[in-house]
């Protein structure tokens, strides 16, 4: 029986929700509410200061004396300089905010591209183990000099040039649970099981591996009985 190895996937979210430009809005609101606000403090402080110097600052005949001038023009230029500055504040909080969503943009176009270069690499090496696949052929059972048996495998070479080896697997039930048999790759197309037992039946299949480390799908399902011990 054949089973085919299920090919690694990888979903790319080649739509991925970039951040909504309108996201923006709200920073600028949040800067020109934090300049209304701060504005409206230093108009009141403002006119608080301005209420007391027309009260200091008038002569006998209730006009503004020149010290309540000087000192009402410090006001109105404090106001507008904190109205300057709070602007100023607001304008670069809302700037840092712009900057730190193109650097977000900036790190998602990255991701992107790296997450497509990991799906071509696994679409490439999904096509490359397609022809990975050989062709187990029937095994062979002999018997050496000393009356033991033993089982000779061989097998077509994998189509694709990238091959590096083989391995061989065995079972004493079909379908498995199937041992690998070869401590290394093989590098040749076959493969001589020595530790047989007279009276068994085993199960094989091999798999290709390419440079890479990966490894095929496995060949059909082959079988080998033993002949039982002769003790007549």
């Amino acid at each position: 029986m054949r089973t085919d190895v299920v090919a690694p996937s990888l979903a790319i979210p080649r739509d991925a929700e970039q951040p909504p430009a309108g996201d923006t809005i709200l920073p600028r609101m949040y800067g020109i509410f934090l300049i209304v606000l701060k504005v409206l403090a230093d108009a009141l402080t403002a006119t608080s200061g301005i209420y007391g110097l027309l009260r200091e600052f008038k002569d006998e005949h209730h006009n503004i004396t020149k010290a309540g001038r000087i000192a009402l023009g410090g006001i109105v230029i404090g106001f507008v300089l904190s109205g300057g500055i709070a602007y100023l504040e607001a304008r670069k909080a809302a700037q840092d905010d712009e900057n730190h969503r193109t650097e977000l943009a900036k790190q998602h176009s990255e991701d992107q591209a790296k997450i497509e270069k990991l799906q071509d690499t696994i679409d490439t090496g999904n096509e490359m183990l397609k022809h990975l696949v050989l062709t187990l052929q029937p095994p062979t059972v002999r018997q050496g000099p000393d009356g033991g048996y033993f089982v000779d495998l061989s097998w077509n070479p994998s189509s694709t040039a990238t091959v590096s080896g083989y391995n061989v697997y065995r079972s004493t039930m079909s379908g498995g649970p199937f041992v690998k048999l070869n401590s290394q790759l093989i590098l040749s197309l076959s493969y001589r099981d020595k530790s047989v037992t007279a009276g068994s039946t085993y199960y094989y299949w091999a798999t290709a591996t390419d440079s890479d480390g990966r490894e095929s799908a496995r060949s059909d399902e082959k079988k080998a009985a033993i002949p039982a011990p002769n003790n007549g």
